[in-house]
């Protein structure tokens, strides 16, 4: 399950046509992705997480990601959830699970992982994203979509010639702000 879905986006932001449906699609991983950087929050559930050395992650359709110990049901993994990947040599990430047994995870539709075998203690961490940041979510994936904002020019001055820009390839500051309630902050 991603941070959000492409009907939310569409609702949130009134958007009635297929016309954008392939873009947003697009834009949600990474804009998720950039969003838990930005905000230096992954979203864990502290108490939900599995560490071994017996972890591997095998490409194809569906992506899994196997234990030879079985210990993901033990975890208290379950059908459907958000994890974080952590300590694996090609595969940090967020990913959303479709289907959990004691020694698989099979991820859902369309997130991919790069083939890696076992070896490295590897830190797979239950994550579950609050509904309230949907609605910012939304606002960065319809700034994305609307080619206007780009420009970003604030005010302009023909005397002496002056261009202002409220932002240079990014996100206005108006809208960063809204991000702030699930901003950490590391010292």
């Amino acid at each position: 399950m991603a941070i959000i879905t492409r009907t939310t986006v569409k609702t949130l932001l009134q958007i009635t046509s297929t016309d954008y449906d392939t873009v947003i699609d697009a834009l949600i991983p990474k804009i998720q992705s950039w969003s838990v950087e930005y905000l230096k929050n992954r979203f864990h559930i502290n108490d939900i997480y599995y560490q071994a050395s017996t972890i591997a992650f095998v490409s194809g359709t569906p992506a899994t990601i196997t234990d030879s110990d079985s210990g993901f049901v033990d975890a208290d993994f379950t059908d459907s959830i958000d994890i974080d990947v952590d300590g694996s040599a090609r595969n940090d990430g967020i990913y959303a699970v479709d289907t959990v047994v004691a020694g698989t995870l099979t991820l859902a539709t369309g997130e991919t992982l790069t083939s890696e075998d076992a070896g490295e203690a590897v830190t797979i961490t239950r994550v579950q994203f609050p509904a309230g940041i949907q609605l910012w979510i939304s606002k960065l994936i319809g700034f994305n979509l609307d080619t206007r904002t780009w420009k970003g020019v604030q005010s302009e001055s023909l005397g002496d010639h002056s261009i202002t820009y409220s932002h240079l390839g990014s996100y206005p500051q108006e809208l960063l702000k809204e991000g702030s309630p699930w901003k950490k902050v590391y010292r």
